[in-house]
């Protein structure tokens, strides 16, 4: 199973299609499940693609657990991504990485 997540830039603040995606900065293939090893910028927001036949989940966080239910201080609760589509886009806070799971 493969996941890509995207950290990029949000673009067209303060129009009708805020938040938009802006600069790409990085596009990382994390095997599910998995963490990422690229952390967030400041200002970044992220995307997940699921390019597997299985739905999956995504979280992010400083210690991200994609299977969590409840957000904690360190993740937030897995948001369900479906098979061959993406996440909304996420707004992370700098430092933070995501991690994905398939959905049981």
């Amino acid at each position: 199973m493969a996941a890509h997540v995207m950290f990029m830039s949000p673009r067209g603040i303060g129009t009708p299609h805020a938040p938009g995606i802006g600069n790409i900065r990085l596009r990382e293939a994390v095997t599910v499940p998995g963490v990422t090893n690229a952390v967030a910028q400041p200002g970044e927001m992220v995307m997940v693609v699921n390019d597997d036949a299985a739905t999956i989940l995504a979280a992010y966080g400083s210690a991200p657990d994609a299977a969590l239910l409840v957000e904690t201080n360190a993740s937030s609760a897995g948001i369900p991504v479906p098979t061959k589509t993406f996440s909304p886009p996420m707004m992370v806070r700098p430092g933070e990485k995501v991690s994905v799971k398939a959905l049981a």
